[in-house]
């Protein structure tokens, strides 16, 4: 049986997550939880005062429900206190109109074009007048041009306005509103005169200011000592600031599965902490005094590189993870691997409730705890003698047990998978290891002339090796399958059926038996249930693109696009591929109608594009769906109010006042609905 008493930290983390789970969908009010909690924190204090033995057997039960609840109504709280409209300085309960406002930025993004930056900041107080300012608090972000002279940590006036982020006009595409969402930025900073000036007043230097500085200073240091080809990569590497990184370089490692390379992340945390615990080894004096020492100079090392590599959430993970790990090792104190996972998840998702749904944070936690599971396991399997050979069977049994938890979600969330992620592993991991290191002998000795010049110059052919290598990789046959779709219910039931694998392969209860054949059962049932939708499909999808018209009709597993005009092939991209991906499509034909109106039959289904001035007169087909390009003239056209569309999109080109009047125009029909969306896609199921 599983004893819970070693792992105190699963115990609690389990009912938070369901009470943070139970807060995002807003299943308590904030009184109710406030009640229960203080009843039960009175309770559990009430029964530990008055318990001046151990409680009989059969009521030992009533300690853990009493945790239990506490635990999940802690979790509900915290994400109530952290929701915006629970804060009341935050800026999301002032109305959207345009005054002054005073921010601190916090981080610049460059964009990939260059010309603009966006810009995280902090949003300290508003007002009418410059000089009369009130304090509110929030996280949002702007855009400004390159060429603004910005710092991190500085304060900046401005006059703008908060707005609402737009969700995405396109169905199963990238929600920028959601992902800004669960940063904390529920609005956007406008800033129309694009004015801005510094408060000189308030840039006093902070402690986060300072570190980004410092790691600025660091990256141009970097700059100075390598070329410029591989000072981005190492920047990336050791700093994490990828702003300098060649796309085509990133394009690669994101082909064999080794972006997580270019991201500081667990495993350079885990290569600091183990180079430092290599080069502390030598110092074997006896006593407690020395080994307090050594434990205070790795947990120094590794929070300050985690500090100086960005503070991203990945990093900060991975330092409370090896500070829990070295504290247990160097003071030999009792450790247990799951405990420390469930406490440090415990103390980030206390931080930052809306982590949980990070994709970041979903995905390094399956694979550390892949990783703990499943790597000795898979390492045992073979016994090889050669040390040699015996290394490289260890890096392959590691990523061969990060991708057993991991591969679910990331193909849930990317929709490819890496076909040569072990072989990429056996390259990159060494190089990557290598490069780190020696970026940071580079950072501390590079001035040393001659030292210097031998350490960067390695550097640099060891970089162009691990780029050339990971090219190599990405260039063999099928080297990503593209195009997999897992949705939400069939990944969770994977991650339940490698759960209950692994609980029925230790304890071999019934009950564990009859979940897994339940939750094999569900998987094939909801297989089935998907792959007939998919057959059974039928929609159309009109896409946001300025200048044309765009559409693409879905019929089970075939689809087809029709383009007004081919220079749209490229803004509509990246919608139809997510798209179709999430359709299943497997065959798709493309058909060019041009610019003039246009009229498509297509399964019994009848669409009029109108751009320009048609005569309806000997016309007496009934449309479907009419999609209105033409601006409304002074007298709108009766033959169009005659036919009697079943319903009518206004395109995004028509101007404001043109929809209003063909909404008037044409409203008068009683079998038409006037579609109000406009600059959205249109997505139409079809039965």
């Amino acid at each position: 049986m599983l004893n819970w008493q070693e792992v105190p930290f699963v115990r609690l983390l389990l009912p938070f997550l369901a009470g943070l789970l139970c807060g995002a969908q807003a299943y308590f009010s904030t009184f109710q939880v406030s009640s229960l909690l203080s009843m039960l924190l009175i309770g559990g204090l009430g029964l530990l005062a008055i318990s001046y033995r151990p409680l009989p057997y059969r009521w030992r039960w009533t300690s853990g429900l009493l945790l239990f609840s506490i635990s999940f109504l802690l979790g509900i709280s915290l994400w109530r206190l952290q929701t915006p409209l629970e804060q009341a300085r935050h800026y999301v309960h002032q109305p959207e109109q345009e005054q002054f406002y005073v921010f601190r930025i916090d981080a610049i993004r460059p964009s990939s074009s260059g010309k603009t930056n966006r810009l995280e900041i902090a949003i300290m107080g508003f007002g009418k007048q410059p000089e009369h300012i009130n304090q509110i608090s929030g996280q949002s972000f702007c855009y400004l041009p390159a060429s603004f002279p910005f710092s991190v940590g500085d304060y900046y006036l401005a006059k703008g306005k908060l707005q609402d982020l737009k969700p995405t006009v396109h169905p199963v595409s990238f929600d920028f509103s959601k992902f800004m969402q669960q940063q904390g930025r529920i609005r956007q900073l406008y800033l129309p005169d694009q004015e801005v000036y510094k408060c000189s007043i308030l840039s006093a230097p902070n402690f986060q200011t300072i570190l980004i500085r410092w790691s600025n200073a660091l990256q141009k240091r970097l700059q100075s000592l390598l070329p410029e080809s591989s000072a981005g990569l190492i920047s990336a590497l050791v700093l994490g600031q990828k702003n300098n990184l060649n796309p085509e370089i990133k394009a690669d490692y994101a082909k064999v599965g080794a972006m997580h390379v270019l991201a500081v992340s667990g495993m350079h945390v885990g290569i600091v902490a183990m180079g430092l615990q290599f080069i502390l080894a030598f110092w074997r004096k006896p006593g407690w005094g020395p080994k307090v020492i050594k434990t205070v100079i790795s947990l120094v090392a590794i929070w300050l590189f985690a500090l100086l590599a960005g503070s991203s959430p990945s990093v900060m993970r991975a330092a409370t993870m090896f500070s829990l790990f070295t504290m247990g090792r160097e003071l030999h104190l009792q450790k247990n691997a799951w405990n420390i996972i469930a406490a440090t998840a415990l103390l980030m998702l206390c931080l930052d409730t809306r982590a949980i749904f990070s994709v970041g944070f979903q995905l390094s936690y399956a694979a550390v705890a892949s990783i703990i599971y499943f790597q000795p396991r898979l390492y045992k399997l073979l016994k090889i003698k050669a040390k040699g050979l015996d290394y490289f069977w260890q890096l392959l049994s590691l990523g061969l047990a990060a991708q057993l938890g991991t591969a679910a979600i990331s193909i849930h969330y990317f929709h490819q998978f890496p076909v040569y992620f072990w072989l990429s592993g056996l390259v990159i991991v060494p190089l990557a290891t290598l490069a780190l290191l020696f970026g940071i002998a580079v950072l501390i000795l590079g001035k040393i002339p001659l030292l210097g010049l031998i350490l960067s110059k390695g550097l640099h052919y060891l970089v162009n090796f691990m780029n050339k290598a990971m090219a190599w990789i990405g260039q063999l046959p099928g080297s990503q399958i593209e195009g997999l779709y897992l949705s939400s219910t069939i990944t969770l039931l994977c991650l339940a059926l490698i759960l209950l694998s692994v609980l029925y392969y230790h304890f071999r209860e019934k009950i564990l038996a009859y979940s897994l054949i339940a939750s094999v059962s569900l998987m094939a049932f909801q297989y089935y249930f998907e792959y007939k939708q998919v057959l059974e499909q039928q929609s159309l999808l009109i896409y946001e693109c300025k200048g044309g018209f765009g559409m693409s009709a879905i019929k089970g597993r075939r689809a087809q696009t029709y383009l007004s005009d081919t220079t749209l092939r490229k803004s509509i991209a990246y919608p139809k591929n997510n798209f179709f991906t999430q359709k299943r499509i497997r065959e798709s034909t493309e058909y060019l109608l041009g610019s003039q109106n246009c009229l498509i039959e297509w399964e019994g289904v009848s669409i009029l594009y109108l751009s320009q001035h048609y005569n309806f007169c000997y016309q007496e087909q009934t449309f479907d769906l009419l999609v209105l390009a033409l601006p409304f003239r002074e007298y709108a056209p009766e033959t169009i109010k005659n036919i009697a569309p079943k319903q009518v999109l206004f395109h995004h080109s028509l101007s404001y006042r043109d929809r209003k009047k063909w909404e008037k125009a044409l409203g008068k029909s009683p079998d038409t609905v006037v579609n109000h969306s406009h600059s959205n896609a249109y997505y139409i199921p079809l039965k």
